[in-house]
C-alpha cells in the first residue's frame, strides 16, 4: 500500500476503523482491498477475525475516502 510522505494539512486527512461481520474469509476480499486502495491512494490494515470476519483500518485524504465509500 502507498504511504503518506510530507503531509501537513491534517484536517483533511481521515482514519476510519471497520468491521465486516459474516462469513467473507475465504473470498480474496483482502486482496481485492489491497487493489482497491493502491487504486485509491489510500492506507491501512485488515485482518481476519476468530469470527470470519474482517475487521480493519482506511487512511487517507477525506475526499479519497469519500470515493471509498460508493
Amino acid at each position: 500500500m502507498k504511504a503518506f510522505t510530507n503531509y501537513t494539512d491534517h484536517s483533511m486527512f481521515l482514519s476510519v476503523d471497520f468491521e465486516i461481520v459474516g462469513l467473507v474469509q475465504g473470498v480474496f476480499f483482502r486482496k481485492y482491498a489491497l487493489h482497491a486502495a493502491n487504486k485509491l491512494g489510500v492506507t491501512g490494515w485488515i485482518k481476519n477475525t476468530r469470527t470470519g470476519g474482517i475487521m480493519g483500518n482506511i487512511q487517507g485524504v477525506q475526499v479519497q475516502q469519500r470515493a471509498r465509500a460508493h
